[in-house]
């Protein structure tokens, strides 16, 4: 259990947390600012327990069945959307809530950000409280690949957004991100990836399974060619709207 926060980077955290928890519904910010407060009291949670937070809003699910195969672990990939509720972090949640309802077991993000101290407070104490894999340099990772990898070999269910950065439009994976499927690949471990669109009051997510060697290809160590399949195959199940 993490520590209580201490007075100033708690109010960090609420208003922080404030910012970030748009789009909610009456009941959904109750549940939001239940969990807030139990960052703030250095409470550990499951994301996967969080689901009120999107009361009112419907989970559209396709394909959900492959999350089985990530019973044993191995690495969720989603595109990095910042359209919809909590402003896009919505899918964090919702596929956390999918995974533990076809595995039974809780996923741990893969969190990053930059070198601002006071972003940096706010995200450590969530992710902290959240089981989160924290890293800092958004995109890049460097020594934080390794953690990323170990959590793999431990049999961990890691989600990544290969991206590195919300966005509003499918972007490209980072050379990080790229590093890390590769090696994932290699040794085998399961990779799911999760197309996310929200629409109106439907938060729309479709999951595919890929092979490693699906993701290798014959790309030989290219870790931009790696990373950019993966997100072509995202692409692949996203509306023509937003391609």
């Amino acid at each position: 259990m993490a520590e209580r926060l201490n007075p100033f980077d708690a109010a960090l955290v609420y208003l922080g947390g404030r910012y970030q928890g748009t789009g909610l519904t009456p009941e959904g910010r109750i549940c939001y600012q239940g969990f807030l407060e139990n960052v703030i009291r250095g409470k550990r949670q499951s994301l996967s327990s969080l689901g009120g937070v999107l009361t009112g809003y419907n989970l559209n699910f396709q394909n959900v069945s492959c999350l089985k195969n990530l019973i044993n672990g191995g690495l969720v990939l989603s595109n990095y959307t910042n359209q919809g509720p909590l402003r896009g972090l919505w899918h964090s949640l919702a596929i956390s809530v999918a995974v533990m309802d076809e595995t039974g077991r809780e996923m741990h993000w893969v969190q990053s950000w930059g070198s601002n101290r006071l972003v940096a407070i706010v995200h450590t104490a969530i992710a902290e409280s959240v089981g989160g894999i924290i890293v800092k340099v958004p995109g890049q990772w460097g020594g934080g690949t390794q953690v990323i990898i170990d959590a793999l070999s431990h049999n961990e269910i890691v989600g990544l957004y290969p991206e590195g950065r919300p966005q509003r439009r499918l972007g490209p994976a980072t050379r990080g991100a790229g590093r890390i499927i590769y090696r994932a690949a290699e040794k085998e471990r399961r990779i799911i990836i999760a197309s996310c669109l929200p629409d109106g009051r439907d938060l729309n997510i479709s999951f595919q399974s890929l092979a490693p060697k699906e993701v290798l290809g014959a790309q030989n160590g290219n870790l931009d060619a790696v990373g950019q399949n993966v997100m072509l195959a995202i692409l692949s199940q996203l509306p023509v709207t937003v391609k």
